[in-house]
């Protein structure tokens, strides 16, 4: 399901968008209100429209009123609010189709706010963990294991390792990793075309992923489901070549 996020501030803007993404929807996210008019025809196909509020009322009631204009009537709004302006909102502004709630501070925040809306709405939502093989992601909390040890990861890795282990034997467009990692167009995907690399290969060094993390040369990436068999004699190749590097005799 497509979840749109209307947000000048980028912070929160894309706190929104990596939860919209690790419980397992299509984050479609705007600055203002004149990209979300540009976006025409399309905002039917919106499941849920967060919509961050301006503090000054003269500001927000009418931007409200334009959404709704907009989107019609059958796209539920979460409305996000500041404490001082909450009370009034929800007199104003809460139905049934449509809710207030307060600004999120922080990624885990933001997370359960929207598990909790769609819950409520009868919306299916992944589970907040993540497990295969021996590595456990858990999404809430944005931490992640292999054999019981912690891994520590950056968000951007993570969530990048989470789009792979969803993924497992499919490959993933270098394109779409923008799209639903980095949150940028195709057009756009210049200046973190490098830092995709670079989070791949931090992806394989953290998580031993030497072997089954493949580049597919001139499309993009793909995490395979190896037999364990041949996983070993890889991860036995990997300390035979650590050794010779040290300067170690290999052992038999």
């Amino acid at each position: 399901m497509q979840i749109a996020v209307l947000d000048p501030i980028l912070r929160s803007r894309e706190l929104a968008r990596r939860a919209i993404c690790r419980l397992g929807h299509v984050p479609v996210t705007f600055v203002s209100l004149d990209e979300l008019q540009e976006h025409g025809v399309h905002v039917e196909s919106f499941g849920v429209f967060l919509l961050a509020c301006p503090k000054d009322p003269a500001i927000f009631q009418p931007l409200i009123a334009q959404v709704r204009e907009i989107l019609g009537q059958r796209v539920p709004l979460i409305l996000i609010a500041s404490k001082s302006q909450f009370r009034v909102m929800s007199v104003l502004h809460a139905d049934a189709l449509s809710a207030v709630v307060h600004a999120p501070s922080s990624f885990e925040d933001t997370y359960r706010l929207l598990e909790t809306d769609l819950l409520r709405r009868g919306v299916p939502i992944a589970e907040r963990v993540l497990e295969w093989r021996g590595y456990r992601f858990v999404l809430d909390e944005g931490t992640a294991e292999l054999a019981g040890s912690p891994i520590k990861l950056r968000p951007r890795e993570f969530d990048l390792a989470v789009a792979f282990f969803r993924n497992v034997n499919r490959l993933l467009t270098r394109e779409w990793l923008f799209v639903n990692v980095w949150g940028r167009k195709e057009e756009e995907s210049g200046p973190v075309s490098r830092s995709l690399d670079v989070s791949v290969s931090g992806l394989r060094r953290k998580l031993g992923l030497h072997f089954k993390l493949q580049a597919i040369w001139g499309q993009g990436y793909q995490l395979s489901d190896m037999p364990e068999g041949l996983d070993d004699q890889n991860q036995r190749f990997l300390s035979r070549m650590a050794s010779v590097e040290s300067g170690m005799a290999p052992q038999q």
